[in-house]
């Protein structure tokens, strides 16, 4: 691989790894730029690169874009992107690009919308920039596909004859924080306190906690079991995703992985293989032939 970047530091830096292994060490003598921060990325020339820019996984970009230090430590999916693709298409050779949108998937995992949307709106733009900068080229293939769904949120008619739908919506741009950040607050809070879980929650949030709910989540938060039937949402991201869905319309059917087909796109040479339905670990069999 010539270029590479992320999160994950704490598996290249040998103080993390229990052997002491330095691999980033090990690429630098490789002849790669190793960077653990946006603008070393933005600064490197090397053709092979490095760039792991936090400890594990990558910050939800919700919290990234309300947080001006993540800002200038890490860079967007869509700068990353516009990083590898630049190389290769510099190169002028053969070559097999992966960028992941990973984090759409845990944001479903925890009934997030404010920070799913976040993620695929990241996306979003990612892909934008790699038809951009592909646009006019008949010998790069540009593949869009997803593994599987997770959790299937839907949005839900809201109100008398669904009048509230679209203003319930609107809340969702008004949430600061992903469901991630909300529970490592609340985790340095040794013991609970309703109000003072309701006010994290307004204020990351933008919703006010009924005193109900407020309790629901200490007991949650403490293990002692609540009322709640689907078993799949009885743990403090399952609840709390219900209870923001009163206020955003935004509903789930649990916390895994689900079975729905999903879209795949295809624009450029030999896009005829991805059309119509197709099993999704075939893609990886149409890749390998093509790359011979």
């Amino acid at each position: 691989m010539d270029v590479i970047l992320g999160g994950g530091s704490g598996y290249f830096d040998k103080k993390g790894r229990p052997d002491k292994l330095d691999l980033n060490g090990e690429f630098t003598k490789a002849g790669y730029d190793v960077v653990a921060d946006r603008n070393g990325m933005l600064a490197s020339k090397n053709p092979k690169l490095l760039g792991t820019f936090t400890k594990g996984h990558l910050p939800f970009a919700l919290d990234r874009d309300h947080n001006p230090t993540m800002q200038a430590q890490i860079p967007t999916l869509k700068e990353m992107s516009t990083t590898a693709l630049s190389r290769f298409i510099e190169a002028d050779g053969p070559f097999l690009l992966q960028i992941e949108g990973a984090r759409i998937d845990h944001a479903a995992h925890l009934n997030d919308i404010a920070g799913l949307l976040g993620e695929q709106l990241a996306f979003d733009d990612a892909v934008a920039e790699v038809l951009a900068m592909t646009a006019g080229r008949n010998d790069i293939l540009v593949v869009v596909t997803s593994d599987h769904g997770n959790s299937n949120p839907g949005l839900n008619g809201m109100g008398g004859g669904y009048a509230e739908s679209t203003q319930r919506f609107q809340r969702i741009t008004r949430m600061k924080s992903s469901f991630e950040r909300v529970f490592a607050e609340w985790g340095g809070i040794k013991k609970c306190d309703p109000k003072k879980l309701t006010d994290l929650v307004q204020r990351h949030l933008d919703f006010k906690l009924k005193g109900g709910e407020a309790e629901a989540l200490c007991d949650i938060f403490a293990k002692e079991p609540i009322v709640e039937w689907n078993h799949q949402l009885d743990k403090p991201e399952g609840l709390l995703g219900q209870i923001a869905g009163n206020h955003t319309g935004i509903g789930w059917t649990g916390t895994t992985h689900t079975s729905d087909p999903t879209l795949v796109s295809a624009l450029g040479p030999q896009q005829d293989r991805f059309s119509g339905m197709v099993t999704n670990s075939d893609v990886f069999g149409h890749f390998v032939e093509m790359l011979g």
